[in-house]
């Protein structure tokens, strides 16, 4: 899995040496999206994201697109140019790029996730690759084994590598301690796994797991959630046009960066609403600052589709 990052620099410093092929990534995302957040209309973005990963890797994907490949290229680059979808597979044919290839493709156009953040994924999805990679898939790309994999999920657990990813629906039962209800298996928070919720294929079948635990019966006005949680979602937009009265707020609780209001925004854009609107209340709270059990206002959690974002 580290075949594209062999080249690496030894340096003096060990952590400098375990993040070395993370640092690359960061260098060239930080050339492609955010010194060059939208291509120009003459601009190739398929062949500005070559350039840097020439730039970042002179033995990888760039250099296997060479003079024989230009006739595809060519082909490739003339669907980019007339804003036509070019699906992942076409890509993987025009320049005869390996599965690995086309993730790590995929993941340095989406992977984007502190700053431009939204910026990265609606790039991605609304132009030509509409995929977003997995966190796994890096981890392991830049991991020379389980020691070094280990090594790197302890030094970047609050690294943007590991934000803005896991999402759990859960209501803690009924007398049930409350870090014991947020102990459950995690999806990644992104499109596909909204889509998911929404009754849309996925493509990736790690997009599951969710659970919801009902404590009681919510109060009106809040969202009752007697029905399973994809059909509760799909009905959250007809309630609010129904009810009258101040719909369920959506909380979001999460670390420092961990994109909550980017998944609120997703959420309401899935679901069709207007995100932050009078009638949609989205709450965010850090990790580090609530205090589930002191806090007055976790009396009120029970009735509320709560939407957690964790590491």
């Amino acid at each position: 899995m580290t075949e594209h990052l062999s080249h690496r620099t030894q340096y003096s410093h060990p952590r400098d040496q375990l993040m070395d092929g993370l640092d690359r990534i960061r260098l060239l995302l930080e050339r492609y999206i955010v010194r060059r957040p939208w291509p120009r209309r003459n601009e190739n973005p398929l062949e500005m994201l070559s350039d840097d990963l020439r730039w970042a890797n002179p033995n990888g994907i760039a250099a296997r697109l060479t003079a024989q490949r230009a006739a595809e290229r060519r082909r490739a680059e003339a669907a980019l140019f007339n804003e036509i979808e070019l699906p992942v597979s076409q890509v993987q044919a025009a320049f005869s790029l390996s599965d690995l290839e086309v993730e790590f493709l995929l993941a340095a156009v989406a992977w984007q996730v502190d700053d431009g953040l939204s910026r990265a994924y609606s790039f991605a999805w609304n132009d030509y690759l509409r995929i977003v990679p997995t966190i796994g898939f890096l981890l392991d790309l830049v991991a020379d084994g389980p020691e070094s994999l280990a090594s790197l999920r302890r030094s970047l657990f609050n690294g943007p590598l590991l934000r803005a990813r896991l999402v759990h629906i859960v209501q803690p039962p009924r007398g049930a301690d409350r870090a014991d209800t947020l102990i459950h298996r995690h999806v990644r928070t992104d499109e596909r796994m909204l889509g998911w919720l929404l009754g849309e294929e996925v493509r990736d079948d790690g997009v599951g797991g969710l659970e919801i635990v009902i404590d009681r019966e919510p109060s009106a006005p809040s969202l009752i959630l007697d029905e399973p949680v994809r059909k509760s979602l799909e009905n959250y937009p007809k309630y609010l046009r129904k009810s009258r009265k101040e719909p369920a707020p959506l909380l979001l609780v999460g670390p420092t960066g961990a994109g909550k209001r980017t998944m609120a925004c997703s959420l309401a854009i899935q679901l069709g609403l207007p995100f932050l609107a009078a009638r949609v209340e989205v709450e965010t709270w850090d990790e580090q600052e609530r205090q589930l059990k002191q806090d007055t206002r976790d009396r009120t959690l029970l009735e509320h589709l709560r939407i957690i974002a964790r590491d």
